[in-house]
């Protein structure tokens, strides 16, 4: 029979998943397990009622308010997968995010590649020569510029941040 090896990443999934087993609070309720703030949870993009979520892992809506305590081993382990579902489609990257950071990337460049050619216009001798409302839209466009880039920042810090965590 051969061994199975090991690889860093079922480390990680093991470290999580004992992460997950002692984070559990058995005063709590089922729900409260889930979504300790809220009534509602947002799974993949979806918001679903935390009863209705718990009712696709087979848990009777009675029992949804019961303590963690209480449940059955069977329940238990039901609630330790719906907490590890939960977490991994909270970090889940979809194809469209994807396409989305690939789209971002060009932008990116495209709206830096802008600001370097109006920069080297602006800093020219002969830029003074042009006329003043040209001048105008060139910094208007500048500024333009700088918001696009950080809208264009902040979105690909959001979308490269759970990329990374799916990692």
């Amino acid at each position: 029979m051969r061994r199975r090896v090991w690889s860093d990443d079922d480390y990680r999934q093991l470290i999580r998943f004992a992460w997950v087993c002692r984070r559990r609070r058995p005063e709590r309720t089922v729900a409260e397990t889930i979504s300790p703030t809220s009534d509602w949870v947002e799974i993949g993009g979806v918001r679903k009622l935390v009863i209705s979520y718990l009712g696709d892992f087979l848990f009777a809506p009675q029992r949804v308010g019961s303590a963690v305590k209480m449940l059955s081993g069977d329940e238990r382990n039901r609630l330790l997968l719906v907490s590890h579902e939960r977490a991994f489609l909270d970090n889940v990257v979809t194809q469209k995010e994807s396409r989305e950071l690939d789209h971002l990337a060009r932008q990116i460049e495209a709206l830096e590649a802008e600001q370097r050619e109006l920069a080297a216009q602006m800093a020219s001798s002969e830029y003074h020569k042009r006329g003043a409302e040209q001048m105008r839209s060139d910094a208007a466009r500048v500024t333009e510029i700088e918001r696009l880039l950080e809208a264009a920042f902040e979105r690909w810090a959001g979308l490269d941040g759970r990329s990374n965590a799916q990692r």
